[in-house]
């Protein structure tokens, strides 16, 4: 009996040791894997290619993310016939809301003497989309599938939306725009 006893004290107080350590940083999720505060949410991810925007304005950026910095190169194009290529976006990634400055320079719109700059705190979000089965035939006396076999299962889709501000050729723009990852 005695040697059970102490069995037991001894497990508690290994299972105490690290249910402690844990909870200090050296086993488990209090502190964010990109050296945030406790409790602080990691930074998303805006690594890669996004493209979207609004019938206003259509955004193309390639970007690169170090921690919760952001540098990239962008594409856009308004809705009233310019375009830009070789434009610039900065920004930081701050739990999942990215808040960014884009420009492109005089020289490089298909306006002469048109330049573009926007500004915006975009909320990174992600969602799959519901799996339904394709209209059309199924088997004789049997229900419709419910679901879609794995090979056909919809990809998860990593998008940014939120208010963005700014002016190109002299013009002003404000709006909603919503970026998805290609």
């Amino acid at each position: 009996m005695r040697e059970t006893t102490t069995v037991v004290r001894s497990v508690c107080a290994c299972a105490l040791v690290l249910g402690m350590q844990w909870a200090c940083g050296n086993g488990g999720g209090i502190f964010a894997p990109n050296g945030g505060e406790p409790g602080t949410p990691p930074a998303a991810s805006v690594n890669g290619t996004w493209s979207g925007g609004n019938a206003a304005l259509h955004l193309v950026w390639h970007l690169t993310q170090d921690g919760g910095q952001v540098n990239g190169i962008s594409q856009a194009r308004g809705g009233d016939g310019w375009n830009g290529a070789g434009g610039h976006v900065v920004g930081k990634v701050d739990g999942s809301t990215f808040a960014f400055n884009e420009t492109h320079a005089i020289g490089t719109m298909t306006i002469a003497g048109c330049s573009a700059e926007f500004e915006g705190s975009l909320q990174v979000s992600g969602a799959t989309p519901p799996a339904t089965p394709p209209p059309g035939r199924y088997y004789p006396g049997g229900p419709p599938p419910t679901s879609l076999p794995a090979n056909l299962q919809p990809a998860f889709i990593l998008s940014m939306s939120g208010y963005v501000r700014g002016q190109a050729c002299g013009r002003p723009f404000s709006g909603v725009v919503t970026m998805l990852k290609n």
